[in-house]
């Protein structure tokens, strides 16, 4: 499957978009999918009397949006004895409380639709899980969990739906809710499994058959014998990997290689060896000679690796089939694979029977730019001319077992295996195997990345950066794992620091069943007495983390305000929380790097004056552009970076003045003309606030602003052509011309959304793209912009357009514009025009003589000038854009009298 399928909503995988020639799928999951929580810190009115019982001793959580159930409680415990060592102690400590809080737990519930999923142990913690279902049928999502350690019930965790009601028919086999517009619906449903060539998936139907929703089963992108594989990638190094659990033959006997790649044989001469594939179960489908206890690679391009090696006494045999695309892909999965498995028992033991079977890796499968799970199963597809190989890249094996791992390591009633949360563990999973946080290296056939957990200044918070990708989605858990790590490598050395990250990051994987719930499955899994009220070990470290990706409610932490600039001068404040539980990082240095158009950058350091830290450019030429970014460094080492916008990172200021043509700041309507495929898709009128494609609270100056549908969600429409043009502007006095405005933007990738502008039908501006279709433009605050439109200027006169054009799915906020501005630089003297310039006595705006300014504009009242009719000109205003703030000064003209 391409990856611009990827777009369909829940088909898992490690890569993203692929070369714009890849056909997009011919339709988009409907709304009724099944939904992805958002969960907050504010406890809902209605959930109040229930919970205050709680609240007085000591509990706390956070809340499902949709449903008001309590995603996590945590804060403090119930004593529990025995409940760790003895199953059914623990069950019936979970059933009490569930008891005692069902309406809050599961309201509407009866407790007899609480069914044992699971009681599992594992380094000291229990956890007790229940499947919620109605009159005996399965809740598609329910379920409640309850977490023991030291003896002491202290974390629950609830997805049950609340009030539950539905006509079950004799084919009904599921209860499925439906969550539309904040309205919760239940459904009677029939469960289909449907298995489409790659594409595999979990169909809800009613009882006529008709389709409710579905979800993908798909969890996409993932010796001595020794095989030669690629370290990362075929572009890159390459190493003699030891061949583990390998199975093969040395004079026709069967044997398997130990975990350094050795085995033996009898005799002291030079044996025969051969790979050979070994079944191990009945009907065994490996038939692969690329196999081993652990790991069956099976070529699906009808030709399998195989060889016979002379291998004398203490000798080695090593594979190398590194010009072979199809060979190397079915050595380099071999390898990796067992690489990625050994590590998982490491992380989680807890899943070492599903580890110790055989995992089944098809190769060269048809098609190109892809790799999936399924849970278990995983597979990889061909080079073509964008894409390598994906069975022959370590981060993309890496990636997909990771899927496989979630899959495996979930426990049932308090975790769950959610898209956008498993492409961030599979993301971190990658790159603590590499220990690199840039994934996905050699995808388009060089050592650029994918995607990059650990990116600089620019990390992803939840949830303003939850996204309709669930690998962009993914980024915010990924950073937050990766950013703990680097902590607790910090904190307390390599070694212990990463196996802590380890044992967090499977906490994570058991018991968080989407992105929302993350932090509280982080504390469980590092907390050691039983008791989070009194925090855990190493709890500041995760906050910070945590807190940094919005995954901890009401985080407390060091902010810092976007740089202000007055002509040339820069200040940005510094907000230091005063009582936080865990000590703030503290900012130590601001730094800006600037340059003038394609010029060498140049640094400077802004300096403390109390909470603000200041600095200044140095001067420019009238007319320069400073192009400027800012790293604000924190003292644990990050940064954080201004602007935060890969797909446009540096400000611009104009510096010096010039004068404004033509200007538009919206306080009335401008009735600009505007045409689309869809009627009126460009409004005026204030912003709307709280809308959900991130688009500005309030105007950059008065009450109003032009911008893409200000009047509903604040999202533009799919599959929209949407244009909307000034009227036709005389620019014919200036030699160079300038547009200047302010613009908040969201926009995908222009891959995928086109958002432009064209000055006499020529384009002068688009967002950017990344070959990996992922580089959304998403402005956070008001942008200044200046574009050069002299080349575009037609016989002294200049119409502009802004346009959007987008594409079937994932819609944002699109344009938001203020302050428009044509501004000229230079202007061109000619007499007669009713302005004076530096070579004119007078200006009168005519070149008729003998009304007191001659036609070469020369006072004929008195020679030389300062006659009467000089009163005829005009003083030039300027138009200052100094950094932030635009300043029009105004034409003043005295009143024309002649002598």
């Amino acid at each position: 499957m391409p990856w611009l399928a990827v777009r369909l909503a829940l088909v898992v995988g490690l890569l993203l978009a692929s070369s714009p020639s890849l056909a997009k799928p011919p339709h988009r999951l409907a709304e009724s999918s099944l939904r992805t929580r958002v969960i907050g810190g504010a406890v809902p009115a209605r959930s109040r009397p229930a919970f205050d019982v709680l609240a007085q001793r000591g509990w706390r959580a956070t809340w499902d949006r949709d449903t008001s159930v309590p995603a996590r409680i945590f804060g403090s415990y119930v004593d529990a004895p025995g409940a760790v060592g003895d199953p059914a102690i623990a069950e019936r400590a979970a059933r009490q409380f569930l008891a005692q809080h069902l309406a809050l737990l599961a309201p509407g519930a009866q407790l007899a639709d609480l069914v044992l999923a699971s009681n599992h142990v594992a380094d000291g913690i229990r956890t007790v899980g229940f499947a919620q279902t109605w009159r005996g049928v399965p809740v598609v999502g329910g379920q409640l969990g309850f977490v023991f350690q030291r003896d002491r019930l202290f974390a629950i965790g609830s997805s049950a739906w609340p009030h539950v009601s539905a006509q079950p028919g004799a084919k009904t086999t599921a209860i499925l809710p439906l969550v539309r517009a904040g309205a919760i619906t239940y459904h009677a449903a029939t469960v289909v499994d449907v298995d489409a060539g790659h594409d595999k998936w979990r169909v809800y139907r009613d009882a006529r058959g008709r389709e409710l929703a579905r979800e993908s089963r798909i969890m996409t992108a993932t010796g001595t014998l020794e095989y030669n594989a690629a370290v990362r990638h075929p572009g890159g190094a390459r190493n003699d990997f030891p061949a583990p659990a390998a199975t093969l033959t040395a004079n026709s006997v069967p044997t398997t290689t130990a975990t350094n790649g050795t085995f033996s044989w009898s005799g002291t001469v030079a044996a025969t060896v051969r790979p050979v594939a070994v079944p191990l179960i009945m009907d065994d489908p490996c038939t692969s000679p690329v196999s081993g206890t652990f790991v069956c690679v099976l070529d699906q391009a009808g030709s399998p690796a195989t060889t016979t090696w002379t291998v004398p006494p203490g000798g080695t045999a090593v594979w190398d089939l590194a010009s072979d695309e199809l060979g190397d892909a079915q050595l380099t999965t071999y390898v990796h694979a067992n690489l990625a498995k050994a590590r998982a028992r490491i992380i989680n033991p807890s899943v070492a029977p599903w580890l110790d079977t055989r995992s089944l890796f098809f190769v060269n499968e048809n098609g190109s730019c892809n790799a999936y799970s399924t849970g278990n199963d995983v597979h990889f597809f061909r080079e073509s001319a964008t894409c390598a190989n994906t069975g022959r890249l370590a981060d993309v094996i890496y990636h997909e077992f990771g899927h496989s791992l979630h899959n495996n390591s979930v426990i049932t009633g308090m975790g769950k295996y959610e898209i956008h949360l498993s492409e961030g563990l599979s993301d971190f999973f990658a790159a603590n195997l590499t220990g690199d946080p840039a994934v996905g290296r050699g995808f388009y056939l060089d050592a650029s990345p994918l995607r990059d957990i650990d990116p600089l200044g620019s990390e992803r918070v939840y949830p303003v950066d939850f996204d309709f990708d669930p690998h962009l989605s993914g980024l915010i858990i990924g950073g937050a794992l990766w950013d703990l790590r680097k902590a607790l490598i910090k904190s307390i050395g390599p070694a212990a620091g990463v196996a802590r990250a380890e044992k967090v990051f499977a906490g994570v994987m058991q018991r968080a069943d989407d992105i929302g719930t993350t932090f509280i499955a982080a504390l469980i899994a590092d907390d050691d007495d039983g008791n989070l009220a009194n925090r855990t070990p190493n709890y500041c470290a995760i906050e910070r983390a945590f807190g940094s990706h919005g995954l901890v409610p009401d985080h407390m932490t060091t902010r810092v305000s976007p740089p202000r600039v007055e002509a040339l001068e820069i200040a940005m404040d510094v907000e230091t929380p005063a009582t936080t539980t865990c000590t703030p990082p503290t900012v130590v240095a601001i730094d800006v790097t600037w340059r003038v158009g394609d010029g060498a950058p140049s640094t400077f350091a802004l300096v403390a004056e109390g909470s603000t830290w200041r600095g200044a450019f140095p001067a420019q030429p009238d007319g320069s552009v400073i192009l400027y970014s800012v790293d604000v460094v924190y003292d644990d080492g990050s940064v954080q970076m201004f602007p935060n916008n890969p797909a446009d990172p540096r400000y611009q200021l104009f510096t010096g003045s010039a004068v404004p043509i033509y200007c538009e700041s919206f306080n009335a309507d401008p009735m600009w003309p505007q045409a689309g495929n869809m009627g009126l898709e460009w409004q005026w009128g204030p912003p709307v606030v709280g809308a959900a494609g991130n688009d500005p609270a309030t105007p950059f100056t008065g009450e109003n602003v032009l911008g893409t549908d200000l009047s509903g969600d604040g999202r533009y429409r799919p599959n929209l052509i949407a244009t909307i043009t000034t009227p036709v502007i005389d620019v014919s006095k200036y030699e160079l011309v300038h547009l200047q405005y302010r613009r908040w933007l969201t926009v995908e990738d222009s891959l995928f959304d086109e958002a432009t502008i064209h000055a006499n039908q020529t384009e002068v501006w688009r967002n950017a793209t990344a070959q990996s279709g992922t580089l959304d433009h998403v402005d956070r605050e008001w942008r200044f912009v200046d574009i050069d439109l002299t080349p575009h200027v037609a016989s002294g006169s200049l119409e502009l357009q802004w346009g959007l054009t987008t594409d079937f799915a994932k819609e944002l906020g699109g344009w938001t514009l203020d302050d428009v501005c044509v501004v000229g630089l230079q202007k061109i003297p000619l007499c007669g025009d009713g302005e004076r310039d530096d070579n004119e006595e007078c200006d009168d705006g005519n070149t008729a003589n003998h009304d007191g300014c001659d036609d070469s504009c020369i006072d004929e009242v008195t020679a030389g000038g300062g006659g009467c009719c000089d009163a005829g000109s005009a003083t030039s205003g300027n138009l200052l854009l100094a950094g932030a703030v635009l300043l029009l000064g105004r034409r003043r003209r005295r009143a024309q009298r002649c002598c």
